[in-house]
């Protein structure tokens, strides 16, 4: 299987205990936009919430037919999970109300592959998100903002396990893609 990608590209195989531990590893590197500070993620969040993954994530896989390799190949992937509204902070909408969350990783054939910094959306995890609606809403879903800048762990909270990383508490595949001063305002402004 081929991938396209702007930046680089490293894989590894996980050899530990997790639901995605038996597969190969691949993380796309892909531009996204960094927040710095509380301030500037909130301005540019629609929703501000706390929420509970409800169901399984659902993959779609984006391929492309290349001629140079006579073959279609994976050129993106998205998965959808539905988050159940427990607190809301910022944004239209109700505590009890569900909304379709959209990540730019899945399965595909014998590999887990991702184009995003942050850990898979599991059933059951809950987390503070910071979301954004795209500008165009042809998915009816929202993202993540900017990424892992934008999901961040609830205190005293325990995270399903996969097998990707050491930082799954945390919602990342490396510890520098987390921002602990983002977390430590975010647990003073929102008493969590």
């Amino acid at each position: 299987v081929v991938f396209v990608f702007l930046s680089g590209l490293f894989t590894s195989c996980i050899q530990s205990s997790g639901i995605y531990s038996k597969l190969e590893f691949v993380h796309i590197e892909a531009d996204r936009i960094t927040y710095y500070d509380l301030e500037s993620l909130e301005n540019k969040s629609d929703l501000i919430i706390i929420g509970e993954i409800v169901d399984d994530p659902q993959t779609e896989s984006e391929l492309t037919y290349s001629d140079d390799f006579n073959k279609e190949i994976l050129t993106g992937m998205n998965s959808y999970s539905t988050v159940k509204v427990k607190k809301v902070f910022a944004g239209d909408i109700r505590e009890g109300d569900e909304i379709r969350l959209g990540h730019r990783c899945g399965v595909y054939e014998d590999q887990f592959v991702t184009f995003s910094e942050m850990t898979p959306m599991l059933k059951g995890d809950s987390w503070i998100f910071f979301l954004m609606d795209p500008l165009d809403n042809s998915e009816s879903c929202y993202y993540c903002t900017g990424d892992s800048d934008g999901r961040y762990p609830l205190k005293n909270a325990s995270y399903c396990r996969t097998g990707l990383t050491e930082y799954e508490d945390l919602g990342v595949y490396r510890r520098d893609s987390f921002k602990d001063n983002i977390y430590n305002e975010i647990l003073d402004k929102y008493d969590l």
